[in-house]
């Protein structure tokens, strides 16, 4: 089997910036580096090209961005090893269920184009992802968070305040009925 020989990207970024790791390696080194980092974005290079960044910003929701410069003119068939090749970069780095923010295919024709797609994680900071449920009581749909409390039925927040409000209202008629003053 021949050696591929790497991406002109490759051999023209500096040595720090090059990666020739395993993918789960690299995502571990690009969290650690993009938390020091705070906000800005933490990179390498792999030998085909492709440059692979974290960073965590305020929201401290990571993004993922995945980019490349493609060698020849993008065609339909370029496009789709793209987003196979995506595929089997969010799986090996762990970002595999991430949201797309950003999905930038080439358009043009010559080749040098730059092809990204950026990618969000669902929750901040690695933690369980909001899920959407139905009120019990008003019947609409809310964002229900994992730290969220059910009691006695699934119910959004102003339908909670408003039923703390009822039994409160209700346990003070009752204390003054029962009073011997009242």
């Amino acid at each position: 089997m021949t050696e591929r020989t790497p991406h002109p990207d490759y051999t023209a970024a500096p040595e720090e910036a090059r990666w020739g790791g395993t993918l789960p390696a690299l995502a571990e080194k690009l969290k650690h580096e993009a938390y020091q980092r705070a906000g800005d974005w933490a990179w390498r290079i792999l030998p085909g090209g492709a440059l692979v960044a974290m960073r965590v910003p305020p929201t401290f929701r990571k993004e993922l961005r995945i980019a490349r410069r493609l060698r020849k003119a993008p065609t339909e068939a370029g496009e789709k090893a793209w987003h196979k090749e995506i595929a089997v970069f969010l799986e090996q780095l762990g970002c595999a269920g991430w949201k797309v923010i950003r999905d930038a295919w080439a358009t043009g024709t010559e080749p040098g184009l730059k092809v990204e797609m950026v990618y969000q994680e669902p929750a901040p900071l690695g933690g369980k992802a909001a899920e959407i449920g139905t009120c019990a009581r008003c019947m609409k749909a809310f964002e229900l968070h994992p730290t969220d409390r059910v009691y006695r039925e699934q119910i959004c927040q102003p339908c909670a305040i408003a039923m703390g409000q009822e039994d409160a209202a209700a346990n003070k008629a009752a204390r003054e009925a029962a009073s011997p003053r009242g």
